[in-house]
Formats: C-alpha cells, structure tokens, sequence
C-alpha cells in the first residue's frame, strides 16, 4: 500500500473512508447489517496511526463518513491504553500518542448523532462535519432542520459554524 500513501500525500487530496456495506440475511439480518455497517472505523483508525501510516505520511488528511461522531471519545480511549500499556510490543513505534493524530489529521461526519454532540469536548468540533445523505433511509431527509438545530443548540456559534461547513470548505479546500 506505501505507493498508495504516497501518491494521497504528494497530491494532497483529503481521503474518505466510508460507512460498510454489508447485508446480512437471516432473523435481524437488516438490523444487524445496520449496527455494523455504521460502526467500522476503530479498524481503519488503529491502521492509520498503528501502521504508522500517518508518522510517515504526517499531512495525509482522513475523514470517517456516515458513521456518527459517538464512537470517537471510546475509541481514542481505548487507543491511549494501547499505546500505553502496549508501548514494548507496537511495531512499528508509533512517534506520538493517538489524540495527536485525531488532532492533526483526523475528522469524521455525521447526519444525527446527539449523543455524539454531547460529547463534542472530547472529540474537538474542528474534527466533525456535519452531512446529509439524500436519498438514504438512514439519512436525515425530511428532518435536516432539526438536525442542524440539534448543532445549533448544542455548540457555541463558532463552533456551529466549523461544524456545519467551515470545516468541510478548509478541509476540502472549496473556499
């Protein structure tokens, strides 16, 4: 894959890693399939910074979509006690501690996700965006108004305003 990253660095473009796909049949097949398909990213996470994917490649630019903002504050706490209690048998070394790559090269998006809001502290509202995924069942279609009142009510102005486009026009470079 090193061809890979280094093509994503030298061109500079942001990468997106996107929710599952996976159908699963059977009783509770499409419920299931759901609660997995919106929870994938602590995998491609541990690989970026774990790989030392992104020690060697410390502009790459990654954004988690579709899959909420809840799982990070879990995910970056697990990742601490890995690097941690863990530190002798990593390979490679990993330079810094995990927070330090969701600060400087992490972001993920949401549609609805007010306990992830709740916890927007932990998670850095510079790292979030806000998205619609129309036409999806699993979209806010219909609801995007309280959505974004949901942004509105739980974030100071400024922050409101990194995670409902600021961030994506910088991030993207669309501005």
């Amino acid at each position: 894959m090193r061809p890979l990253w280094e093509a994503i660095d030298e061109v500079g473009l942001p990468m997106c890693f996107h929710v599952g796909e996976l159908l699963q049949e059977g009783p509770g097949g499409c419920g299931v399939s759901m609660m997995l398909n919106f929870a994938p990213f602590r995998k491609s996470m541990a690989e970026l910074i774990f790989g030392g994917i992104l020690d060697r490649h410390p502009s790459i630019q990654a954004t988690f979509v579709e899959g909420d903002i809840n799982w990070i504050p879990g995910a970056l706490q697990t990742a601490d006690m890995v690097y941690y209690a863990y530190a002798h048998e990593i390979q490679p070394k990993v330079e810094h501690p995990p927070r330090h790559y969701w600060e400087k090269n992490l972001h993920a998006t949401f549609m609805s996700d007010r306990a992830g809001l709740r916890l927007i502290d932990e998670i850095g509202a510079d790292r979030v965006m806000w998205s619609n995924d129309y036409p999806h069942q699993e979209s806010v279609y219909g609801a995007g108004w309280t959505s974004i009142q949901d942004v509105l009510d739980a974030v100071p102005e400024d922050e409101a305003r990194m995670i409902l486009g600021g961030t994506a026009l910088e991030l993207f470079d669309l501005r």
